[in-house]
């Protein structure tokens, strides 16, 4: 947790005057905003005191969003804040107070953001598109096994259909682009009461990182921009939200199994032999055979398919991205 952070508003408004005006003074820049001059891309002049902005920073269409949203989810409750701890966070806590209306919650920037299994996500302000869609599940399917699995394959299927080629899933619901990571999901089950729960997903996706952001990142990883995508970062949003909440719908009607042999045909895993180290303290070694009709990665072992529920995966005799 960050000891000090100013408020969203004053931030807000402080990032809208730098964006207007070009610069500001290094003397003017607060020391509790929760974005750094690296994260804005900004150039610091120490000669003449002050940071400035030297390339656009194209924040999201929200008038577009909205309209277009409206006409195809109209149920779906839009917001939008520049900064923000972290979007999953902030539905998490939505929903806990008892909210429980579809939700897609928007930033341009994370400054406490959360990935799977504890670990922190952070990336340059509005270069990424960051989000978290609420959607509601009955009492009866508040088992969501395979669901994970099902986004990240969604998400796959946006980008291919955008015209990115050689798009692959890693169980259980990262996207690769030729072997590295582009796009990374958190999915969260939150009781909105006794008859009804709420699923967040949270989706980061790198859209235009610069390589030197992408060097300090401990994995391959890519972004879209560098294979030649087009549209912008508002156009590819709303694409993949529209085609989320499409198959949101159609597993909760057939749960994963409709989404199994899909996912199989481009599983990245595929065939290659991997260690899973789980919490207990386990760690299981063999090839990965595929997914079972819940999600669960098979690892063949011997004459045996063991199902792995859960767990951190390392391959064996091979660096990831080859």
């Amino acid at each position: 947790m960050m000891a000090s952070v100013m408020s969203n508003n004053e931030a807000e408004i402080f990032l809208k005057e730098l964006f207007s005006r070009g610069h500001v003074r290094m003397s003017e820049w607060p020391s509790d905003l929760p974005v750094a001059v690296a994260d804005l891309g900004l150039e610091i002049d120490l000669k003449a005191g002050r940071v400035s902005v030297t390339e656009p920073i194209i924040e999201l269409d929200i008038p577009f969003l909205r309209d277009a949203l409206a006409k195809t989810e109209p149920s779906l409750n839009l917001c939008y804040s520049r900064l923000v701890s972290s979007t999953n966070t902030m539905l998490v806590d939505f929903y806990s107070k008892g909210n429980n209306a579809d939700s897609l919650f928007l930033c341009e920037f994370q400054y406490e953001g959360r990935g799977r299994r504890g670990k922190t996500w952070r990336s340059p302000y509005a270069s990424t598109i960051m989000f978290s869609l609420g959607m509601k599940v009955s009492e009866a399917q508040k088992s969501i096994k395979g669901l994970s699995c099902a986004l990240g394959l969604s998400i796959a299927h946006s980008l291919i259909n955008l015209g990115i080629s050689n798009v692959t899933v890693k169980w259980p619901n990262d996207v690769y682009i030729d072997g590295r990571k582009v796009c990374g999901i958190l999915v969260e089950l939150v009781s909105n009461n006794s008859d009804s729960a709420s699923v967040v997903i949270g989706v980061g996706l790198n859209y235009r990182l610069k390589s030197h952001y992408i060097d300090l990142i401990d994995k391959p990883t890519t972004d879209l921009i560098s294979h030649g995508l087009l549209k912008s970062r508002s156009q590819v949003l709303k694409r993949i939200v529209e085609k989320l909440c499409e198959d949101f719908r159609r597993f909760t009607d057939s749960g994963f199994s409709v989404f199994k042999d899909d996912f199989n045909g481009m599983h990245w895993l595929a065939d290659r032999f991997v260690e899973i180290s789980q919490g207990s303290g386990t760690v299981t070694s063999g090839i990965v055979a595929g997914v079972s009709s819940e999600g669960e990665l098979l690892v063949r072992m011997g004459d045996q398919e063991v199902p792995i529920i859960a767990g951190e995966i390392s391959l064996i005799g091979a660096r990831e991205g080859t």
